[in-house]
């Protein structure tokens, strides 16, 4: 202090008060204050002093870490703050805990329980936390964090499963521990200052909106929670024992926050891969019917302002750069997208909105469908028809879905317990169906177990059309 060193018997410095650390000297990562400094010998000592942690416009806030050191010639600090100490990360979050210090990092280790300061998110709660934080740009570590009672915390939308109804969470406990995750956000939460929101979600999504991954974002300003990435609708289809049935969907969404969740109108703006196994000869008199009449045909056009979401929607589901690059080739030039080979079973309807249904307790699509490929072929077209998901936790989820051609006549396909039904009025397609080997109806899929095809009735499709339009 005042530039006067005191040195004792022995050649023994006394400690130094009220000192300044900078750790290290050449990147200056960090500055203790107001330390006390005892040289232990040319590259050794031990101090205690305060690091600051401002948060500009909120709080200046200061780190006491009791213990100083030198770890391998790096000097390292471990410190504490709790709760009632009302220590916070920046605007949007508090902190208690462990924090660690080193001077080869700018980044602090945090290692403890954080809570959210928002005004809208219901009832928030401290979480667990072991991340590592850059004081500048706090981003915190999250996957499936605990309250300090040890119960789990999930970010997402949730399906309840005893009496079938959608609702969010942010950072609280699922209602009942087996209801199904349609979407759920892990990665980093930020709060971004500037527009009053938090994100919640995959990294790199989290700091480059356009590339693809998870995000849900919540505004502080009106309560309105937007949802990106992919959606899961097709847990019930692939039950344990099940051939595989893929329907894999990614898209947007948006709703208020409301204190009745259960009132909410969610609806999911997205595109839906249906991947199954389907004969040939099926698939064959299908896309002979829809190309037959080009001038009845109403073209899905790729570069409509309209479609704009088409590519990052297929993108988040098929999150293969080459691949993508692939399927958009030609788009601008000849308004086509090219199903590569690792889809050439897939049902690809690329633009669809689709609706949660009170009335039928289920995922239903309203308008028109668009049918981009089916089995690698491009179609784009738009056609009449609907597509419907169906929980149903006692006998087993239910897919059900049909489409009418240019020329009217209509395709039904319904997929439950292994089972795909399928019939329509086109007669060339239902007789190629009962001109399968009964042995052929039995296609083994990727794990091993095989689904059977089973011709349907005329009324199955009047009854489901039926259904649709009565469903809002």
């Amino acid at each position: 202090k005042g530039g006067i060193v005191d040195v004792a018997g022995a050649a023994m410095m006394k400690s130094f008060e009220d000192a300044r650390i900078i750790a290290d000297t050449s990147n200056k990562n960090h500055q203790i204050v107001k330390a006390k400094i005892d040289v232990l010998s040319k590259g050794e000592y031990k101090a205690s002093g305060y690091l600051e942690f401002n948060i500009d416009g909120l709080k200046e806030q200061e780190i006491l870490f009791k213990e100083i050191k030198v770890l391998e010639g790096i000097t390292t600090g471990n410190g504490t703050v709790g709760g009632q100490d009302s220590f916070y990360l920046d605007k949007g979050s508090m902190f208690k805990g462990d924090i660690k210090m080193s001077a080869k990092s700018k980044n602090l280790d945090f290692d403890g329980y954080a809570k959210l300061k928002s005004n809208v998110i219901p009832y928030p709660q401290w979480f667990s936390v072991k991340s590592r934080i850059d004081k500048k740009d706090v981003m915190i570590d999250f996957t499936v964090p605990e309250n300090p009672e040890g119960e789990k915390l999930y970010v997402g939308l949730f399906l309840g499963m005893d009496s079938l109804y959608l609702y969010p969470k942010l950072l609280s406990q699922k209602l009942a521990p087996n209801d199904r995750p349609l979407f759920t956000a892990e990665g980093i939460i930020k709060f971004d200052d500037k527009n009053r929101t938090y994100l919640f979600g995959d990294s790199l999504k989290v700091k480059n909106p356009d590339s693809v991954g998870n995000l849900l974002t919540i505004s502080e300003l009106d309560t309105v929670v937007n949802i990106v990435g992919r959606f899961d609708f097709g847990k019930g289809l692939n039950q344990s024992k099940m051939p595989q049935f893929n329907i894999l969907t990614a898209g947007e969404m948006s709703f208020t926050l409301p204190s009745d969740s259960i009132k909410t109108n969610y609806q999911f703006n997205s595109a839906i891969l249906l991947d199954f196994p389907l004969p040939d000869v099926l698939t064959n008199a299908i896309f002979s019917d829809l190309t037959s009449s080009e001038e009845s045909i109403e073209k899905i056009m790729y570069t409509s302002s309209v479609n704009l979401n088409i590519k990052s929607r297929l993108a988040n589901i098929v999150r293969d750069d080459k691949i993508i690059t692939k399927m958009f080739e030609k788009t601008e030039d000849e308004n086509i997208i090219q199903a590569p080979a690792e889809l050439k079973h897939t049902f690809i309807f690329p633009r669809l909105t689709l609706k949660w249904s009170d009335k039928t307790q289920s995922f239903v699509t309203t308008g028109k469908i668009t049918l981009s490929n089916m089995k690698g072929k491009h179609l784009g077209q738009i056609l009449k028809g609907a597509i419907e998901i169906l929980p149903d936790p006692a006998r087993g989820d239910v897919l059900t879905f049909y489409f009418s051609s240019p020329n009217g006549d209509w395709y039904f396909f319904q997929y439950t317990n292994g089972i795909l039904s399928t019939v329509s009025s086109n007669v060339n397609y239902m007789a190629a169906l009962t001109a399968i080997k009964k042995k052929d109806l039995k296609i083994k899929t990727e794990n091993g177990e095989s689904i059977e095809i089973a011709p349907g009735n005329s009324a199955q499709q009047s009854i489901f059309k039926d259904k649709i339009d009565g469903a809002f």
